[in-house]
């Protein structure tokens, strides 16, 4: 499979697992809406007929929000002008004079569209923001869906933050230069934050020591409704967290320099799910995500149909958010693909069909097929005999999966600086 770019200018949910709402480690509440689901992509345009006058068939390009159509059919020879062929990139006919000669039609792109290059923030100068320390902002959303208008507020004491008037904060790298395109990383921290100001001090740490200098670090800050947990409420097709992250993503590169082929999101915990679930939603945009303990929602945004690298970390007993959700009461003995995972009964296998499997290993399973990957062949990765890493995906979109051994704070060397030399590795998207 080819893939093609089209160039476009911690540790709280302990403290509050009491509260309602906080079931595990950033679940947050609010409703539970159907399910987005992504949308497939055009096929690729027939050539149209040559034509005897001569005049060049025009190309219509296909949007590209997933896979490049088939090959256009050779065009037929007779009059008229130049046939059009639509679709994913095909190329229309060219006829000449006379009986004209059959129009051809390329194949489609046969591949995604995404954004690279210089962000439109490349250049402009820096304003407040002092290299090498983390500078918070605020920022207004649009978008929100207005049930959380109107049926929802936001707990008081986060004032003046609501759902959509919220704060984040940047580091620039040190020696920042406005001209030079940086990658720019996304981060999010656990549960607990009750004032809106989370990200404050860069909500996770994904760029390491070594590396401050070479990458723009954004913290992303969670504001939680009236009677939930301190934590992102990334949950349901109609989350105000994607238009959050939107707003903050066309600020950042609107008004600092970014290598729009280098945008990665990560965190733990609570972060961890915020970057699932805006993987899933933003893959594209999205390079690579990288996660320390978190999962997939059941109920989620409409998926983009870009896929994205992944570095994904999960304690093998970590209670608070496992590998797999099992449910409670039952007794399994077989293997995890027979649907047991630590003498219980995985959700949705047999004996566990009213639940859902919201574990890390779900969310892994579900980056591979959408990745393309084929079978479920492992090496080790780096140095990490509890890493491994899936043979069978696309170079440009490998999946690693870590289960160290403990529980929800496991594999701090693989958080950092492990995700941040994953994503460094990265061959660029062909």
């Amino acid at each position: 499979m080819s893939f093609r770019l089209v160039p476009l200018g911690v540790f709280a949910c302990a403290a509050v697992a009491a509260v309602a709402g906080c079931t595990v480690d950033g679940d947050g509440t609010g409703p539970a809406p159907q399910a987005g689901t992504g949308s497939l992509p055009p096929s690729g345009g027939t050539a149209g007929a040559g034509g005897s006058t001569g005049n060049a068939g025009s190309s219509t390009a296909g949007d590209g929000s997933g896979l490049g159509g088939a090959a256009g059919t050779v065009g037929l020879a007779g009059s008229g002008a130049g046939g059009i062929s639509a679709g994913g990139g095909g190329t229309g006919g060219v006829g000449t004079g006379g009986m004209g000669t059959a129009g051809q039609g390329t194949a489609g792109g046969g591949g995604y569209v995404a954004p690279q290059g210089p962000s439109p923030g490349c250049n402009k100068p820096n304003g407040v923001d002092e290299p090498g320390k983390y500078t918070s902002h605020d920022i207004d959303v649009t978008g929100v869906d207005p049930y959380w208008l109107t049926q929802r507020k936001p707990y008081a004491g986060q004032a003046p933050y609501t759902f959509t008037h919220r704060s984040f904060a940047i580091r620039l790298p040190t020696g920042y230069e406005p001209a030079k395109p940086y990658p720019l990383v996304f981060q999010g921290g656990g549960c607990g934050n009750t004032d809106g100001t989370s990200g404050k001090t860069g909500g996770d740490k994904l760029i390491p020591d070594d590396a401050i200098g070479h990458g723009i670090a954004v913290g992303l800050s969670y504001v939680y409704p009236e009677g939930a947990g301190a934590c992102f409420a990334d949950e349901g097709a109609n989350t105000y967290e994607i238009p959050y992250w939107d707003a903050v993503y066309k600020h950042v590169t609107e008004n600092y320099c970014v290598d729009l082929g280098k945008v990665f999101i990560g965190g733990y915990s609570s972060g961890a799910w915020m970057a699932y679930t805006t993987s899933f939603a933003r893959g594209g945009k999205v390079r690579a995500m990288g996660a320390g303990a978190g999962g997939i929602r059941e109920e989620r945004p409409t998926a983009s149909p870009v896929p994205f690298a992944a570095m994904l970390i999960t304690g093998e007993d970590d209670g608070a958010n496992p590998v797999h959700k099992t449910k409670d009461n039952t007794s399994c003995s077989g293997t995890e693909a027979q649907g047991c995972w630590k003498g219980k009964t995985i959700c949705g296998f047999p004996g566990a069909e009213t639940c859902y499997d919201t574990g890390s290993a779900r969310a892994r399973d579900e980056i591979l097929k959408r990745n393309g990957c084929v079978g479920n062949a492992t090496t080790q990765y780096d140095k990490w005999v509890d890493c491994k890493q899936y043979t069978g995906c696309p170079a440009a979109f490998p999946v690693v999966y870590c289960m160290p051994a403990g529980g929800h704070t496991s594999g701090d060397d693989r958080h950092t600086p492990g995700i941040w030399d994953f994503w460094m590795k990265l061959p660029p998207v062909p």
